[in-house]
């Protein structure tokens, strides 16, 4: 008896020890908010890594330009991921660093989930990771444990490492995975389900966490899927696009088309940026007419190899003195897609003059009765909005032009939506505005907004925030790779006659074979008709082409016949 009443004593001590604790973290975190809100009206700047000391801003700068960020509800933690493949988890008040830790791939996606303990994190390898926000310390065993050893967890855990595409550095447990590159993914409202998206057209609905179960496939897209979003006012509605001309509006869980939203009409006319391809290194140059070049005495497809290879290792031979004594380059692996920074010696970038819809970002709000739709495209200089249709019919998308190409936009709950531009794009004249801010309205529209309590948090945004970069600088950031990884095929249209070869039958381009040789054999002849016979035997050899070629020509007419 007095055992359980110690007991019980121990256990109300502890819980009480656990709520002083969450009242003092709770006022912190008020008095950081409440400090943050002044902060937002006087347009004053709390904390920054630009005021680090020298040692830590080369630290943070060395990682490159940030291409993954998230908050977590209540704004305590912040999560960043660069090229660098470096997770790190922030404290906001004070902006310090809490720990680092390294991931397999280069994300597309970091996402947190209700309770902010849990990270979900998609890569450009096609898989999904869950982490938890602060890393677990793994006992170290002096022996392999025996399976027999293992707990539950333990060996569910081994069997999901061992389907994964490549190795965690960091120990994150394998959620899901995909045989193409991953562009989103997206956790449903109770977090039951993880829809994900990829390069290959796919939408898929699997559990969460156990990821090996499917519920459904949103089938249809013709193209690549770059955003997909979920309604917080019709949590059973997914939103999705990427390369197709309209938006797609899916019930989720069946996998049901019921809408769609035409789209491409309006952006094409605000695509600032247009769709480039790199070729690396010159032994990757293709001939852009490798048939004609056979058919007019070019090299074979094998000469043409051959040349390649042995082109390939003179340039190698002449640049291994060069690199003996640098650090061997980490090979990531086919899937990594612009992974790779090649120097501008081994790279051609090649302007393709042709402007492609990529779908970037797409949110949604509710004024009213009525539920709109925002969304922006890469390399696009406008905010569209629309409303999300009821039937399969939908309302007509609106535009907001900014003038300049739109990098990322935020949506509040009001509808006024901070809008981020690329401030290097076209010439600069004068203060150039580099965060704008509109309101939506229920009518389906943008207005711009003048003044307010946040215009002191606006001018900061536009001045003190900002910092001078130099044009290489602004051009490593690559702020519009997407429009050369998703599209799979960067190429000009064939001609007629490519594709009429295309459409014929084996048949049909084997007489077309033969009559190309006939042609160059009669032509041949021709010219040696002209000059005077040498001897007997290339007399022969004339008359002998002329009998072949008037008997398979012969032979193709009783054919066609």
């Amino acid at each position: 008896m007095r055992t359980r009443y110690l007991k019980d004593n121990s256990e109300r001590s502890l819980t009480a020890k656990k709520q002083k604790y969450r009242k003092s973290r709770g006022r912190e975190v008020k008095g950081f908010l409440f400090e943050a809100e002044a902060a937002v009206r006087l347009g004053e700047i709390l904390h920054s890594t630009v005021n680090l000391d020298e040692a830590a801003k080369d630290e943070v700068l060395k990682t490159g330009p940030i291409r993954c960020a998230a908050l977590d509800v209540d704004g305590v933690h912040l999560v960043t991921s660069g090229d660098d493949k470096i997770l790190k988890v922030w404290l906001v008040e004070g902006l310090v660093l809490l720990h680092s830790r390294e991931l397999p791939k280069k994300p597309t996606r970091i996402q947190f989930t209700k309770d902010s303990q849990t990270l979900v994190i998609s890569d450009k390898f096609g898989d999904t990771f869950s982490y938890p926000l602060h890393p677990v310390p793994t006992p170290t065993r002096p022996t392999s444990p025996s399976p027999l050893d293992e707990t539950d967890e333990e060996r569910i855990k081994r069997r999901r490492a061992a389907v994964a595409s490549h190795e965690n550095p960091s120990g994150g447990t394998l959620i899901l995975g995909h045989a193409s590159l991953m562009t989103t993914f997206v956790l449903s409202e109770d977090e039951r389900f993880v829809i994900s998206a990829d390069r290959d057209e796919h939408v898929r609905v699997s559990w969460y966490p156990q990821g090996w179960n499917i519920e459904s496939f949103c089938l249809g897209h013709e193209k690549y899927v770059t955003a997909v979003h979920i309604p917080s006012f019709a949590p059973e509605t997914l939103i999705s696009g990427g390369g197709d001309t309209m938006l797609k509006v899916w019930d989720w869980m069946t996998g049901k088309l019921k809408a769609e939203v035409e789209v491409w009409e309006t952006a094409q006319k605000f695509l600032l940026a247009k769709g480039y391809k790199k070729i690396r290194g010159q032994w990757g140059k293709k001939n852009e007419d490798t048939t004609a070049g056979v058919e007019q005495g070019g090299k074979t497809r094998k000469e043409r190899r051959e040349k390649n290879r042995k082109g390939k290792e003179a340039h190698l031979s002449e640049l291994g003195e060069a690199k003996d004594d640098e650090p061997e380059a980490e090979a990531d692996g086919v899937g990594e897609g612009n992974d790779s920074n090649p120097t501008a010696s081994q790279t051609e970038i090649i302007d393709l003059g042709e402007f492609i819809l990529v779908i970037h970002k797409i949110q949604s709000l509710q004024l009213g009765t009525s539920q709109l739709i925002v969304f922006t495209a890469v390399g696009a200089s406008a905010l569209f909005i629309t409303t999300l249709p009821s039937d399969v019919t939908s309302g007509s998308t609106q535009a907001f032009d900014f003038g300049r190409p739109v990098i990322d936009f935020t949506l509040e709950s009001a509808g006024v939506a901070w809008v981020l531009l690329d401030g290097g794009w076209g010439e600069q004249s004068g203060i150039v505005q580099v965060v704008k801010r509109v309101r939506c309205t229920a009518e389906g529209q943008f207005q711009d907004i003048e003044g307010g309590p946040e215009a002191a948090l606006l001018l900061s945004l536009n001045t003190i925030c900002c910092l001078p970069a130099t044009a290489e600088e602004l051009k490593a950031l690559e702020l519009y790779s997407l429009l050369s990884s998703m599209p799979k095929n960067l190429s000009d249209e064939p001609d007629e006659e490519t594709k009429a070869q295309a459409a014929a039958t084996k048949r049909q381009q084997g007489r077309m074979k033969n009559k190309r040789h006939l042609m160059k054999v009669v032509e041949g002849s021709q010219v040696r008709d002209s000059e005077p016979p040498e001897d007997d035997d290339s007399e022969r050899a004339i008359k002998r082409t002329k009998s072949i070629a008037e008997e398979v020509l012969l032979v193709d007419a009783m054919d066609e016949s």
